[in-house]
C-alpha cells in the first residue's frame, strides 16, 4: 500500500512532473498554488496542497475540443480507523479563489475524488474510489466518460510510478563511489558470476553496460534495463536508460516507500541526479510547465 501512495503523493511542481512523466495522465499544464501542510520525514506521505492543472485533448480532437484546467485542493496521507488498519486516502475537490480566474487557453472545470486504499495482502491493494466531473462546455458524454473512466484507471499505474522513482533514489544514494568502482571494475566479471566479461568494442561502452547501482559490469542476458527520469538543476527532464544488476534491481524495489520518501524530504532531493551516475546522456522531456 505505501509504494501505491508514494507513486500519487506529488506536494511539489517537480514531483508532479516526475508522476506525469511515469504515468502519462495527459496533464499539459500544471502549478503548486499553495502549500498548506507539508510533507515531513515523520509523515513524508501527509500533504495539503491548492494545485491549478491543465488536461490536454489527444491530438485527433485538440483543433475541435478545447482543453479543460481544473483549481483543486488535494488532500494525501495515511490514518490509522479504530480496528487498527491502516489506509491510505487521496481527496481532490474543486475550489475557486479570485486570484484564479478561468484561462483564454481552456475551459474551467470542476471535480470532486475521494480514494481509500487498503492492503488486502503483501501483493494485492484494493482501492475504493468515489467522485464526479463536470469538465463544462457541452462535451458530449461519451467523451466524459472515456476521460474520467481513463483519469480513474490511471490509478494502477501508481505503483509503477513508485518503483520507477525508487531505482532513481538508489542510483543517489550510490553516486558518490561510482567513479571509484567503476575503475576498480574495469575488467571483472558479470556481477551475476556467470563468468561473461566485456570484450573487444564493449570495453568502450562498458560504462553503459554497468549497473546503475553497484557500478559493475552485468552482461546482457543477466541486465535489467530501465527508463528512469531525472529532474536537472536548471529544472529540465531527462530521460535514460539505466541498466541494473538482478541483486540491485530487486533491493530497490525492496526498499520501504515511507524510508525513501521520508530520504528524499530530509536531504531536499528533488529527483535530481549527480553527473557522476553511471550514464551522463539521455534524452530531454518536455512535459508541462508552470502557469505564467
Amino acid at each position: 500500500m505505501d509504494d501505491t501512495i508514494y507513486g500519487f503523493t506529488c506536494p511539489t511542481l517537480d514531483m508532479m512532473r516526475i508522476k506525469t512523466s511515469y504515468i502519462q495522465d495527459t496533464m499539459y499544464r500544471a502549478c503548486v498554488l499553495a502549500t498548506l501542510v507539508k510533507p515531513t520525514a515523520e509523515h513524508p506521505f501527509r500533504s495539503v496542497t491548492v494545485k491549478w492543472v491543465e488536461k490536454g485533448q489527444p491530438l485527433h480532437v485538440r483543433a475541435l475540443i478545447k482543453n479543460r484546467d481544473f483549481v483543486y485542493m488535494e488532500s494525501t496521507g495515511t490514518r490509522t480507523l479504530r480496528n487498527g488498519e491502516r489506509v491510505g486516502y487521496q481527496l481532490v475537490h474543486s475550489v475557486q479563489f479570485p486570484e484564479t480566474p478561468a484561462r483564454d487557453s481552456a475551459i474551467r472545470g470542476n471535480m470532486s475524488m475521494t480514494a481509500v486504499y487498503q492492503q488486502r495482502d503483501s501483493n494485492i491493494v484494493d482501492v475504493f474510489i468515489k467522485g464526479f466531473l463536470n469538465p463544462a462546455g457541452g462535451l458530449a458524454r461519451s467523451i466524459i466518460t472515456r476521460s474520467a473512466a481513463k483519469a480513474l484507471l490511471s490509478v494502477s499505474k501508481n505503483v509503477y510510478c513508485a518503483q520507477m522513482k525508487k531505482l532513481a533514489w538508489s542510483i543517489r544514494q550510490r553516486c558518490p563511489t561510482m567513479e571509484r568502482q567503476q575503475r576498480q571494475e574495469s575488467s571483472a566479471v558479470c556481477v551475476q558470476a556467470c563468468l561473461t566479461r566485456p570484450s573487444g568494442t564493449r570495453r568502450l561502452l562498458h560504462r553503459n553496460l554497468c549497473c546503475g547501482g553497484c557500478s559493475r559490469y552485468v552482461c546482457s542476458g543477466c541486465r535489467i534495463q530501465r527508463k528512469l527520469h531525472f529532474m536537472m538543476l536548471d529544472r529540465k527532464m531527462l530521460q535514460q536508460e539505466v541498466a541494473f544488476c538482478p541483486r540491485c534491481y530487486r533491493e530497490a524495489l525492496d526498499a520501504k516507500a515511507a524510508t525513501v520518501a521520508s530520504q528524499e524530504l530530509l536531504f531536499n532531493d528533488v529527483y535530481g541526479r549527480n553527473e557522476l551516475c553511471a550514464i551522463t546522456s539521455g534524452t530531454e522531456i518536455s512535459l508541462f510547465d508552470e502557469l505564467n
